[in-house]
């Protein structure tokens, strides 16, 4: 309950340093690159949609469960965007 309000003002915080990042992924992204970011994107927005959804029905179980799967879902599309564009800089 403490998370309440401190929540989703750090996810609102974490995807606007996230959106920042990917846009500067965007200048010279090769074609696996270019569909980790728009997987990112897709997952962001569906996280936040969620995440909305989870305050307005006061959060029932199923619903708490399947944001937290994507979550994890992010992260590790996060990972493989970071990877691939680590590869992508030490190719050039």
């Amino acid at each position: 309950m403490r998370l309440r309000i401190s929540h989703p003002v750090i996810a609102l915080v974490t995807v606007i340093n996230l959106a920042w990042v990917v846009a500067s992924g965007l200048q010279s992204p090769g074609k696996v690159l270019r569909r980790l970011i728009m997987i990112v994107a897709f997952v962001v927005f569906l996280q936040l949609m969620l995440g909305t959804l989870n305050v307005v029905p006061l959060a029932p179980v199923w619903l708490q469960i399947v944001h937290l799967f994507m979550a994890d879902v992010l992260w590790i599309t996060i990972v493989l965007l970071v990877a691939e564009s680590l590869t992508k800089a030490t190719e050039q």
